[in-house]
């Protein structure tokens, strides 16, 4: 569609004055490729004007003799453009509705016919051709087209396509067509929803509008693929217990109707949702029996998520097995997530490997990895126009590189940002932001800060919940407050390691037990106790040998050798 310019009436009176001025011949010509477009090939050109070719050159020469066009190239086919923007605009409105309808059809027919092995690509100027034609289910299907075209890697240009075929199902008839579309539309809008930051009452309007039009037709499938996008929809906002209990209620749902491909989606629904909560054993499970059970050729019309099962399940297997104290096959399974994104065309998953690879990293102590893996992440993100929630991962993951570098200060402003931008989209990861913001600002030294932004963190984990990071907070939460008050607060140190080892005992976060060792050795060396403080430090030591985090493990035997 063209941009309407803001221009004085009176320059546009005098176009107009001069376009009417033409013979009719040209002034036809002139409006036909105003129709198509800025730019225009001669050939589309020639097939819609159905004019004789001497008679379309002679023609095109007049209207640039007239300085109305100008050729733009000669190869591998003759192509011109407007001189100005206003001349494609004041020659589209000198036409009557009926008459540029006509021509928009036309037009569309034509590239359909040229461009056949190029249709997907040309997808959204069909879309607009057949709209501004008047054949609302004509567009409806290309606007489909186009966003599936551009599903995995623009967000913004497929939420687009979606919204102009739920706008155009208003002038369809009430038949199976239309009704399949509206469920195209509405599934796919919810898959981006916790991408792009939706909000939940608009989550819950598409489930209702998608759902009503699947009992027209009694579709069960299209019904469970609208609660499982809807299940993450509401993880996406930051309810990861409600998420748990629709992923569970909809995987019995895909075993009762049987069919292998949504079972498929339904088991990497029920991981992502079990990986969030931080249950790790169960998901671990669940992604092993995904990639166990289910076959790698399922297509990719059947991957509710917009991921292949397999490239979901193996990214939650190399975190939970990276919470699990199981360092190096989490990293491993990283590497089979990032090679079936890209295998598959759906790079996200890949970035996300990435991302949480850096925060694997820097728990390890291996800051160069650390930045590399989200450098690697944040090149995917810029290919795909920087949706909101990877955004918000690619400030994260460099915020875990700069503390595993020693530089908290630099850590802080990706921290915040991350928490801000989860704050927006799939925010159950706010918890997650907000922790690592309380550990950059405590090991800055701004001890206030980081006591509030625990505490709020804390609350965040809870209310998600996400009790994995919620230890992460309880340990800033512990040391702040040591490093504040010193012996004073020992009881509210106490309190807060507790909560910390229970959670670390309930959940079999072994990957943070190290830690502990080391917050509850401070705490010993604060109460003047030298020998527990040492015993936990070499604890710790050990610990780290155990999780194959060896430069962790190597700085420790730095302070013991310092001592």
């Amino acid at each position: 569609p063209i941009e309407r310019l803001q221009v004085p009436a009176t320059v546009q009176a005098v176009l107009a004055s001069r376009i009417d001025r033409l013979h009719e011949r040209e002034k036809r010509l002139l409006q036909v490729a105003a129709v198509i477009g800025k730019d225009f090939a001669e050939p589309l050109l020639a097939e819609v004007a159905e004019l004789p070719a001497d008679d379309l050159k002679a023609t095109l020469a007049a209207l640039r003799r007239a300085e109305f066009i100008h050729e733009q190239a000669i190869y591998p086919v003759v192509e011109y453009s407007f001189k100005h923007p206003l001349t494609q605009e004041v020659a589209l409105g000198s036409q009557l509705q009926s008459r540029r309808r006509a021509v928009h059809a036309a037009v569309a027919r034509a590239v359909e016919a040229q461009d056949a092995e190029h249709l997907d690509e040309r997808a959204p100027l069909l879309a607009h051709h057949w709209e501004e034609a008047g054949e609302p289910l004509a567009a409806a299907r290309w606007h489909r087209r186009a966003a599936e075209w551009v599903g995995a890697t623009d967000y913004t240009a497929a939420t687009h396509h979606w919204g102009r075929v739920r706008a155009l199902l208003r002038e369809l008839p009430d038949d199976r067509e239309a009704a399949e579309l509206g469920i195209a539309a509405c599934t796919q809008i919810l898959n981006v929803s916790w991408r792009v930051g939706t909000g939940l009452d608009d989550a819950r309007a598409l489930l209702e509008e998608g759902q009503r039009f699947a009992d027209a037709i009694g579709d069960r499938r299209a019904q469970l693929k609208l609660s499982m996008v809807y299940a993450r929809a509401r993880c996406g906002d930051g309810d990861v217990a409600e998420y748990l209990e629709l992923a569970v209620a909809n995987q019995r749902a895909a075993v009762e109707i049987g069919d292998v491909a949504l079972q498929a989606s339904a088991w990497a629904f029920l991981t992502d949702a079990l990986g969030f909560a931080c249950r790790l054993q169960e998901s671990i499970r669940m992604a092993e029996e995904t990639l166990a059970r289910f076959p790698r050729d399922i297509p990719p019309e059947e991957w509710v998520i917009g991921m292949h099962p397999h490239a979901v399940a193996s990214f939650w297997l190399g975190l939970d097995l990276f919470w699990a104290g199981r360092m190096h096959e989490g990293l491993e399974a990283f590497g089979l997530c990032r090679r079936l994104g890209e295998e598959y065309g759906t790079p996200e998953v890949a970035a996300y490997a990435w991302f949480w690879a850096a925060e694997a990293y820097a728990y390890a102590g291996d800051a160069e990895r650390a930045f590399a893996s989200a450098r690697q992440g944040e090149e995917i993100s810029r290919r795909l126009g920087e949706p909101p929630a990877l955004v918000a991962a690619t400030h994260l993951a460099f915020g875990y590189a700069h503390l595993a570098a020693g530089r908290a200060a630099d850590a802080i402003e990706p921290a915040r940002a991350s928490l801000e931008g989860h704050r927006r989209a799939n925010k159950a990861n706010a918890g997650m932001s907000a922790a690592l913001l309380a550990e950059a600002l405590l090991e800055s030294g701004d001890l206030a800060a980081a006591h509030a932004t625990a505490a709020e963190a804390i609350a965040l984990c809870r209310r998600e919940p996400r009790p994995g990071y919620e230890i992460a907070a309880h340990g800033v939460m512990a040391r702040a407050l040591l490093r504040r008050d010193g012996a004073g607060a020992r009881a509210a140190v106490e309190a807060a390691l507790a909560e910390a080892a229970a959670l670390i005992e309930r959940t079999g976060a072994k990957l943070l037990a190290p830690a502990l060792c080391e917050w509850r050795a401070e705490l010993a060396a604060a109460l003047g106790d030298a020998a527990s403080s040492d015993a936990l430090v070499r604890r710790a030591q050990a610990l780290y040998d155990e999780i194959d985090a060896p430069l962790q493990a190597a700085r420790i035997a730095r302070v013991l050798a310092a001592l």
